[in-house]
């Protein structure tokens, strides 16, 4: 299986054995690979520059989150044999979490997927506006302002409000078309219930700020924004 052309380099963070394999395996596809033995990198945090995707070899929710926060911008995909461990990724910094004895096909078809995916806009948005009822979506920088705060949001919660900024009260957008929006063709099963948690977790950040008014709401046709006028 090969990883897509566009591909230069992949981070791969961790010394254990699954990571030799998976770093011997990856190269042996051409693609460049950067060993991190932990996730203390050096330097400043990075946004645009550095490895196209990371791959996290650990069972410490820690090294994911700083992965992350050297990283802001590159797709992390977890690999792990510790469901908690990867659940908890999904929900702060991760874009993918996959067991330790994944296939090298399949891994290769996540990364490319997870590139992909971020660079791609959302399918299901039609002329989807910048701003809806006080709130901006600022892609490039995972991040949500509103009332001029910054909310800080994980690659995928970004995919998560990209599909809903364009459904407002009178237009909801089924789960099942979210979780196609922002979830890759390799996933093995469809797991609505993690999006239902991304967007849990995204109402407890707009409920930080003070009189934001902007809350994603479940009606029976589906998902939708209400938002302050």
């Amino acid at each position: 299986m090969e990883i897509a052309r566009e591909t230069r380099t992949i981070g791969l963070v961790g010394s254990s054995g699954t990571a030799d394999r998976l770093a011997d395996a990856l190269a042996a596809t051409g693609v460049g690979i950067t060993r991190f033995p932990t996730a203390s990198f050096p330097g400043r945090p990075t946004q645009n520059c550095g490895p196209d995707a990371l791959i996290v070899v650990s069972d410490d929710i820690a090294d994911c989150v700083a992965t992350r926060r050297r990283w802001k911008a590159a797709p992390i995909i977890v690999v792990s044999d510790d469901r908690p461990t990867k659940a908890r990724a999904l929900c702060l910094c991760a874009d993918d979490a996959v067991a330790c004895d994944v296939e090298i096909g399949e891994i290769a078809l996540r990364i490319t997927v997870a590139i992909r995916r971020a660079q791609r806009t959302d399918p299901y948005a039609e002329s989807a506006p910048a701003t809806l009822g006080g709130f901006r979506l600022d892609e490039d920088g995972n991040a949500l302002f509103v009332r001029d705060q910054r909310i800080r949001l994980t690659p995928r919660q970004v995919s998560i409000m990209s599909v809903l900024r364009s459904h407002v009260e009178h237009n909801p957008i089924p789960l099942s078309r979210i979780y196609q929006a922002v979830c890759s063709s390799g996933d093995r099963q469809p797991n609505h219930e993690t999006i239902r948690v991304h967007i849990s977790m995204l109402n407890k950040k707009l409920a930080s700020v003070a009189g934001a008014g902007v809350r994603i709401r479940c009606g029976q046709d589906g998902y939708y924004v209400q938002a302050a006028a």
